[in-house]
């Protein structure tokens, strides 16, 4: 057996996180199959089929569509997500919720 698989890709479980790293300004549009975190701004919109999670520095203004949406920084703009999650730093304006069960 060889290093490289060979299987089937469809079968391999993608389990990434994209960064958004401190000192990092993201303008615009993004759309992912894996998970995100913020640690440092975006502006736009960001569409996820997994976890799109805000740090405590980072700061997201704009619209996110994800599974789940954790805010342990700022927040401004429209959530729609089947669960969010604010811990005690997070701080959420919410112009629009949808489909959403939120846990403070």
């Amino acid at each position: 057996m060889g290093i490289i698989s060979r299987g089937n890709p469809a079968d391999r479980k993608r389990a990434g996180t994209t960064v958004i790293a401190a000192g990092t300004k993201l303008v615009g549009d993004l759309t992912l199959s894996d998970n995100l975190h913020v640690d440092g701004k975006v502006d736009g919109t960001v569409k996820s089929d997994a976890e799109v999670s805000i740090g405590e520095q980072g700061v997201f203004e704009g619209e996110i569509k994800a599974s789940k949406v954790m805010v342990s920084g700022r927040f401004d703009g429209s959530i729609e997500a089947e669960r969010l999650e604010i811990v005690a730093s997070g701080v959420v304006s919410v112009t629009g919720l949808r489909r959403m069960r939120a846990r403070f």
